[in-house]
C-alpha cells in the first residue's frame, strides 16, 4: 500500500500535463491534406515529416498565442512556446488529422524564468492549426 501511494502520485502529476488531440476530417485526397498539414507548420524552424506514416512533428517555436500580461503587478508577457505533432490518416475519405499541441511557458522574470513549465494548451493552439489548414485546403492566404 504504503509502495503505491507515490507512483499514484506520479501518474496523477503526469496526467495532468498529458495532451489531448483534437482533430478534424477534410474531404480531399490524402497528399492534398498532408501537403496542407505541412504548409501549416512551415514557419516553425524544424519540420519533419514522413507522408508514409502520415506524421508530422516540429520543434519548439514560439507560441502566438500567448497571453500579454500575467499578475496585477507585472506587465510583461510570459514566453510560451509548443510544439506540434500531426498525424494524418491515409486510407479512408474524408480525411481525418489529429493534432497534439504540447505548450510550456515561462516566468517573465525572477528565479522562475530560468526555466519552462509545462501548461495546458486548452485546445486553442490545435484549433488555430486545423483552421490554418482548412483555409489552406479552401485555397485562402494565412
Amino acid at each position: 500500500m504504503i509502495r503505491t501511494l507515490p507512483s499514484l502520485a506520479v501518474f496523477v502529476l503526469l496526467a495532468g500535463c498529458a495532451t489531448q488531440p483534437v482533430g478534424s476530417a477534410y474531404p480531399h485526397a490524402y497528399g492534398e491534406v498532408f501537403a496542407a498539414a505541412q504548409a501549416a507548420l512551415s514557419s516553425h524552424g524544424e519540420v519533419r515529416a514522413d507522408i508514409e506514416s502520415g506524421v508530422i512533428s516540429t520543434s519548439w517555436s514560439a507560441g502566438v498565442l500567448a497571453p500579454r500580461a500575467q499578475g496585477v503587478l507585472q506587465d510583461r508577457p510570459w514566453p510560451e512556446r509548443v510544439r506540434y505533432e500531426v498525424r494524418v490518416r491515409p486510407g479512408t475519405e474524408p480525411v481525418p488529422v489529429e493534432v497534439f499541441a504540447r505548450v510550456e511557458r515561462r516566468a517573465p522574470g525572477g528565479p522562475r524564468s530560468l526555466r519552462w513549465e509545462r501548461i495546458s494548451s486548452e485546445g486553442k493552439y490545435e484549433e488555430r492549426l486545423l483552421d490554418v489548414i482548412a483555409k489552406t485546403l479552401q485555397g485562402d492566404p494565412k
